[in-house]
């Protein structure tokens, strides 16, 4: 009876997880949580089960699963500051707007885009402290960083307006942490994105920065404004699911992710809306994939943009300018009315307003898709689509996985169909034991899954360091891993820094693993690094071919497809995630944002 109450709290706890997961229901998870953690009533609905004289209560069961318990505890928390917080913000526009007489958006444009600003010089400095992180000349590197740097000075001067509003009004969350709460700790379903309130409308256009010193800048083009049309779409209007997908032409992942879709939309026929919009990482108007992206839109006012759409993603990589009207001839476009379109910069205003609500949403690149209100950043497989839509469409049951097609003949028994299972939680103390630096109390928890044979996880390294040290004290930093399957003897290698862990030694081990990346990794080459490094050579050797640690990597591998990590590097900064080599900047405004909730 016990083991049976058991698995019905847990199939309640994982309903309750993919409903939350797939329909991003902040405030409607937080019920239902709630409602699970209900206290003692007078009907007697604490009592869960009896033999006899027998009872089984809510509170008995409560401290039976209470490692199980805790992370829901936790997101039940982090689910209702987040409901306060966009609660507290959007409360203080408003009044705000009033107390000036202005609207939101107006506000918003006054006190906020006024103040983004972002010059040459800042992209030049950060390019050059960052150039190994772009492999781009300055010029083809330009724009990418100025999106970057406009979107982290746009976090910031929001927060900064936002704690003087807090002051003059005497805002405060009187939300309480519970008791149970542990830091770092969180379900593995996306968090949803920041956004502008409703009232806020579009945002500015973004400030065009000026080309390098030995091109003369020329002439803006005079400001078109581009007629009203809807964004590209196909499916029925009122599908249950809509797909919207941020994508850039000139993006290989784009271009990758593409079929995924389709065979989405081909198996979910009826029940999808696909949508595009347009989010280009050249945003200097007529040129590169911004003029693209023009193009597409142009092909779109023909009722041509898929056709044009598929013709672009066909071709090895993105087209040059020159190859713009032989698309369209092949689409069998109007070419004096695509002409006319493109010449004029019609369709401006239009891709820059995807730009800015792509912001808006959290997008930092692509593709970045939203199924409903669940964002996917990155190109990820078909299946990982389809087991979001049946989330949606079936909330709590598990997705049908065709079995695999058998051969023949004589046919072999076809294997079972694999049925992914809802997201497991970190439990808190799945961090004991891993190699971490920083005081197990301290207010901010990176956990960062990583790779030894991967660069991008070498380039991310100085920056956690430099964060580590910045804000000394204040952050843990724990490692986890996860070698890729792409990197040959990657495992091998997570094994052998796991007998340098065992020695004391793990830390020292890693630098010097990413100090010689790309140099050998067999066990000779091991071995001398752990020579390097002052481990015990005989104890050191035996962990190794005894493959003491082999199943451990595993696990840790296991635990982060667990938690939604897909890639490396992959940093949570108490539960929230960071997916990539993302420069300093970004991880330290976490930190700052996670440090901010808590003085």
């Amino acid at each position: 009876m016990a083991e049976n109450i058991k698995n019905k709290e847990m199939d309640l706890r994982r309903t309750l997880l993919i409903t939350v997961g797939f329909l991003g229901g902040l405030f409607f998870g937080a019920a239902l949580i709630t409602k699970l953690q209900a206290p003692v009533t007078p009907g007697g609905e604490d009592l869960l089960a009896e033999i006899g004289n027998e009872q089984l209560t809510r509170a008995e069961l409560e401290k039976q699963l209470t490692v199980e318990l805790v992370p829901i505890q936790n997101d039940e928390y982090r689910i209702l500051e987040r409901g306060v917080e966009e609660w507290l913000h959007g409360r203080l526009f408003q009044k705000e707007a009033q107390a000036q007489g202005v609207t939101v958006e107006e506000l918003y444009r006054k006190e906020i885009w006024s103040r983004v600003r972002v010059s040459y010089n800042d992209i030049v400095g950060y390019y050059n402290k960052n150039k190994e992180l772009y492999n781009l000349s300055l010029e083809q590197a330009n724009p990418f960083i100025h999106q970057d740097l406009r979107r982290i000075e746009y976090l910031r001067v929001k927060e900064e307006y936002l704690n003087g509003l807090r002051q003059k009004y005497g805002a405060k969350s009187r939300l309480k942490k519970p008791k149970s709460f542990v830091e770092g700790l969180a379900l593995p379903y996306p968090s949803p994105s920041p956004a502008l309130p409703k009232e806020a409308g579009p945002a500015a256009p973004a400030v065009i920065v000026p080309p390098a010193p030995t091109a003369p800048p020329s002439p803006p083009p005079s400001p078109v404004k581009s007629p009203h049309i809807a964004p590209p779409s196909r499916g029925p209007q009122n599908a249950p699911v809509t797909v919207t997908e941020f994508a850039d032409f000139h993006c290989h992942f784009c271009k990758k992710v593409s079929p995924a879709l389709e065979e989405l939309m081909k198996n979910y026929s009826g029940k999808i809306k696909r949508v595009f919009r347009h989010y280009p990482l050249s945003t200097t108007p007529g040129q590169g994939s911004f003029l693209t992206h023009e193009a597409a839109a142009c092909a779109h006012e023909q009722k041509k943009f898929w056709e044009f759409h598929d013709k672009i993603f066909a071709l090895d990589q993105g087209p040059q300018a020159s190859e713009l009207e032989n698309l369209a001839q092949a689409v069998g476009l109007n070419m004096n009315k695509f002409q006319e379109c493109l010449k004029t910069g019609k369709y401006r205003e239009t891709i820059q307003k995807d730009l800015n609500e792509g912001n808006q949403k959290g997008v930092q690149g692509t593709p970045t898709i939203f199924v409903n209100d669940q964002i996917v950043p990155g190109a990820y497989p078909y299946e990982h689509f389809a087991n979001l839509v049946e989330g949606i469409l079936n909330p709590g049951k598990k997705p049908p996985v065709p079995p695999a097609p058998q051969p023949s003949p004589p046919p072999p028994p076809a294997p079972a169909p694999v049925v992914p299972s809802a997201p497991a939680p970190i439990q808190f103390n799945d961090l004991e034991g891993r190699p971490a630096l920083g005081p197990k109390n301290a207010p901010v928890t990176l956990v960062e899954f990583s790779d030894f044979h991967c660069p991008f996880c070498k380039r991310v390294g100085p920056a956690l360091e430099e964060l580590m040290k910045n804000y000394s004290g204040k952050v843990r930093r724990v490692w986890r891993h996860y070698p890729l399957a792409m990197h040959a003897g990657a495992d091998r290698t997570h094994e052998a820094s796991e007998c340098a862990n065992e020695q004391e030694k793990f830390w020292v081990y890693h630098d010097k693993l990413f100090e010689t990346q790309g140099a050998p990794r067999d066990d000779a080459a091991l071995l001398r690094i752990a020579q390097e490094a002052g481990l015990d050579q005989k104890k050191f050797e035996k962990c190794l071919t005894d493959g003491k640690y082999k199943d451990l990597i595993k696990k840790e591998v296991e635990k982060g497809n667990q938690v939604g990590v897909r890639g490396t590097p992959t940093v949570f900064v108490n539960g929230q995630l960071i997916s990539g080599a993302q420069p300093y900047q970004n991880f330290e405004l976490a930190v700052k944002n996670e440090l901010a909730k808590k003085s």
